[in-house]
């Protein structure tokens, strides 16, 4: 910048405008690049769900909570914040909708956690990048556990069983991912007291993407990944406490 000084006008002016151009231009093509996959990425998404599935609360909740990966991984973290509480109420959304008008079934159901759990694998992964990748997987792996638990302690406490398969692809694919876990929660629950179900139901997937949310507005994303160990430890001892509550 020095070398303006003693150049002469029209050099410093040619310099100065060509400094400007490029500036401009990298910012607005960085801009224009970032919300182009933003856009992608949601319409992608929401054109998958809405077309082959035909659930407009499905398909908009999980572009909500995609672009609220996408935000999140371009350092955005408020309007993240928001996009994951916009999945959260949509979800509740079209889960009343299904209840009220008699259309829940166990295809919605398995649409649904498989739908949930690639937004939680999105936007882990972009939390990866706020907080490192090993932070990001063990907190990935902790949720999943903690949503596992609270929904298998649920449905043992009403003795229904696991999920059959009824052949259709999203069924299977809802075997592989989820049966491991339903049965290994069979292994270790022994009859789950009212009370620990109850305790269990609010650290369910609304409450967690709540307090994610409430970690990326205040700017501490690390500090979910404590709010998800407090969680596990507290269904850990519940489960413990039932156990051995249950043995002669």
């Amino acid at each position: 910048m020095a070398a303006f000084f003693f150049a002469p006008p029209e050099d410093f002016l040619a310099a100065f405008l060509a400094d400007f151009l490029a500036g401009f231009f990298a910012a607005f093509l960085a801009d224009f690049f970032a919300a182009f996959l933003a856009a992608f990425f949601g319409a992608f998404f929401a054109a998958f769900f809405f077309v082959i599935f035909f659930s407009a609360f499905s398909a908009f909740s999980g572009a909500a909570g995609m672009a609220g990966a996408v935000e999140l991984a371009r350092g955005h973290l408020v309007v993240a914040a928001l996009l994951v509480q916009l999945k959260t109420v949509l979800d509740n959304a079209d889960g009343q909708l299904a209840r009220l008008s008699g259309q829940v079934t166990a295809f919605g159901r398995y649409l649904d956690s498989e739908s949930d759990l690639l937004v939680d694998a999105a936007v882990f992964a972009a939390l990866g990048l706020r907080v490192g990748p090993w932070f990001a997987l063990a907190g990935f792996v902790f949720l999943t556990s903690v949503l596992s638990i609270n929904f298998n302690l649920e449905r043992i406490h009403r003795g229904a069983a696991a999920g059959a398969s009824d052949g259709s692809l999203v069924a299977r694919l809802y075997g592989i991912v989820y049966g491991p876990q339903d049965r290994f929660a069979e292994a270790i629950v022994r009859r789950p007291s009212a009370r620990t179900v109850g305790i269990a139901a609010n650290f369910g997937l609304s409450t967690q993407l709540a307090a994610l949310g409430l970690c990326l507005a205040f700017g501490h994303p690390r500090a979910y990944l404590v709010v998800l160990l407090v969680c596990t430890a507290i269904l850990v001892l519940l489960v413990a406490i039932d156990r051995g509550r249950s043995e002669p």
